[in-house]
């Protein structure tokens, strides 16, 4: 999605695919990150969650507009709606897609 909308150019990606890489290596094995990559990785994504606050999207339900953080999406469907509206319809990808949305 975040390629697809183009918000974050091809270094922030990078730099975004690095702290997953230390997230994954931190979670799914036995080895110990340093002090050094976690601040990078906070700093890392601090820097991205700010970048994305900036862009911002409406809900496909309600119509208002949010802050990216702020918003579910579905990848397939490429609609967005609202952490609130999300809650009261927890099928809203489901019956997006059997309204027939296409991506």
């Amino acid at each position: 999605m975040v390629r697809k909308k183009e918000l974050l150019n091809s270094k922030e990606i990078q730099e975004l695919l690095g702290v997953r890489q230390i997230r994954n290596a931190s979670v799914h094995t036995e080895r110990r990150i340093t002090g050094a990559e976690a601040e990078s990785t906070l700093g890392v994504s601090d820097k991205i969650i700010a970048a994305l606050d900036k862009v911002s999207d409406r809900c496909y339900i309600c119509g208002n507009l949010y802050p990216l953080s702020s918003l579910e999406f579905d990848d397939i469907t490429g609609a967005s709606v609202c952490k609130a509206c999300a809650k009261e319809n927890p099928d809203w990808k489901d019956t997006f897609l059997t309204i027939g949305m296409d991506p």
